[in-house]
């Protein structure tokens, strides 16, 4: 699925978030750049179709998946409680790691990914992407090849040690 097709899944998965609560996965592939520059495109473009498959497989029917973009993936999830959304998540971090064979040789990537329930996380697509995606950052910042949800942020009160400036 493509980004137009994606927010338009968010928008309805967002509609009925009050009474359907969901899950939003952003995720990126650690190290996919380094594919690009030195194996070529095709290369690159074999890792992120072999991921999408791979995404795909792991979502099953309770997941839609999305390429956003460059080395960038969203899932939605549906009918999915938050252990199953972190252990779906885990797996989604193992496929990416998982070498992609191209031409007699073995790509190798990681993932890293954010994850937000919603609508505990928010309730427009902007609040949701972004606690998905500082949740991503947050896990790159914590080593790469895991994942962190919106709950794992570090509040602003919390990095000044819970002290007030004077």
């Amino acid at each position: 699925m493509n980004r137009s097709g994606f927010d338009d899944m968010l928008a309805a998965a967002l509609l009925r978030a009050s009474t359907h609560p969901f899950t939003l996965i952003y995720a990126d592939l650690d190290e996919f750049k380094e594919v690009n520059d030195r194996h070529g495109h095709a290369a690159g473009d074999a890792v992120l179709v072999a991921m999408a498959e791979r995404f795909r497989n792991r979502a099953g029917p309770k997941g839609t998946v999305a390429r956003l973009g460059g080395d960038e993936f969203a899932v939605i999830l549906g009918d999915c409680s938050e252990a199953d959304a972190r252990s779906l998540t885990a797996g989604l971090i193992a496929d990416a790691q998982t070498p992609v064979a191209f031409e007699g040789q073995m790509l190798v990537v990681g993932g890293s990914a954010g994850i937000a329930f919603a609508p505990r996380h928010g309730l427009t697509a902007r609040q949701l992407l972004l606690a998905a995606d500082e949740a991503l950052y947050l896990a790159k910042r914590r080593g790469r090849n895991r994942f962190e949800t919106a709950d794992d942020m570090v509040l602003p009160a919390e990095k000044n040690d819970g002290q007030s400036a004077a």
